[in-house]
Order: C-alpha cells, then sequence, then structure tokens
C-alpha cells in the first residue's frame, strides 16, 4: 500500500546541555580557571524529533521541543522561518498536544498525502485524540 518513499520512522530523544559561563574572572597571568558548576541547572536541555524516511534519498528535518509556557520560548532556536519544527510544552518533554503539532507538520512534510509512520508506544502517541488526528490527516500508525 505504501512505497518506501512513503514510510517514515520517528522517535525523540532529551539531550542535555551544560551551558557553562561565557566570562569568568581571573588573576592575570594564570593559565587555568576552575569553574564551579554546581549552580547550573542539571536538568536543562532540549527534547529533539528525528525522523527518518525507509528512501535514503528524503530528508526530513529535524523538530525540537522547548520548555516554555508560550511561543516566547521558542526563540532561541533562531529561524522560525525555516522548514525545522519548532514548538514547546511546559515540560519540554512529547505531549498529546506537541504530537498532534508534529504529525500536522509532518503531514505537510509528506506532500499532504497519505504514510505510514512508525512509532513507539509512549504515552502521547497512543492517545485517542493523537490517533484521530492521524486518522483524520491520512497517516497510518505503526507502534
Amino acid at each position: 500500500m505504501y512505497g518506501i518513499e512513503r514510510i517514515v520512522n520517528m522517535d525523540e530523544t532529551f539531550v542535555t546541555n551544560r551551558n557553562l559561563y561565557t566570562r569568568v574572572v581571573g588573576l592575570k597571568g594564570q593559565e587555568t580557571i576552575r569553574v564551579n558548576d554546581e549552580n547550573l541547572n542539571q536538568k536543562e536541555g532540549t527534547t529533539f524529533i528525528g525522523t527518518v524516511c525507509m528512501d535514503p534519498s528524503i530528508r526530513i528535518p529535524l523538530g525540537l521541543i522547548s520548555k516554555g509556557k508560550n511561543k516566547r520560548c521558542e526563540k532561541k532556536y533562531g529561524n522560525q522561518d525555516s522548514d525545522d519544527l519548532i514548538t514547546h510544552s511546559e515540560s519540554g518533554w512529547m505531549t498529546p498536544s506537541v504530537m498532534k503539532t508534529y504529525l500536522k507538520w509532518l503531514h505537510e512534510m509528506m506532500g499532504k498525502s497519505p504514510f505510514a509512520l512508525i512509532l513507539d508506544v509512549y504515552r502521547a502517541h497512543i492517545e485517542k485524540t493523537v490517533k484521530a488526528e492521524a486518522k483524520k490527516l491520512g497517516i497510518k500508525l505503526i507502534y
């Protein structure tokens, strides 16, 4: 029913980033300065959504989920006019709402034609409104 150009696989992963200080104060001539990282947020990071097509010639841009309450938190990721999916959730993790946004975006990336999406059974992937959105868009979910 679907050719290799109409079958895609997605997964998301949280990548921790440790944003170290850009400036420190040290003694003149000192070669090494030790930075205390106790006050850095150990849980700071971004969730990335990777999607690959069975046809290796088809490239699908990355998606990412910013942590925040509104669209302002997405601005730190740069160009809002790119093909990349930049969205957000309060936790920075995949939610049913983010998943539906992802499905609509992926539907656009796939030329608004039916396709199959292979994914795991993470809670936000199997929620009933997500399944309904996928069906409406002509996306066959394969868990």
